[in-house]
């Protein structure tokens, strides 16, 4: 009973590791990616991060707003 427990975390550690190394090189294939595309379109990279800050701003904005009141 108790090897079948310490075989189940052991197969539990390993597919964890396994899942961090995945979502490692998915991370990085991600931030690849952007850099190619900011290269090729550097005005689009900046004006979506303005366009993005803005909404972001906005909504920050808008709940402090209704935090207040």
């Amino acid at each position: 009973m108790a090897s079948n427990t310490v075989t189940a975390v052991e197969d539990g550690v390993y597919a964890a590791k396994r899942a961090i190394n995945r979502g490692i090189e998915n991370a990085a294939d991600l931030r690849d990616t952007a850099v190619y595309r900011v290269k090729r379109n550097p005005l689009q990279a900046i004006g979506l991060a303005f366009g993005v800050g803005v909404l972001l701003g906005a909504v920050v904005g808008w709940i402090g707003r209704r935090q207040r009141e």
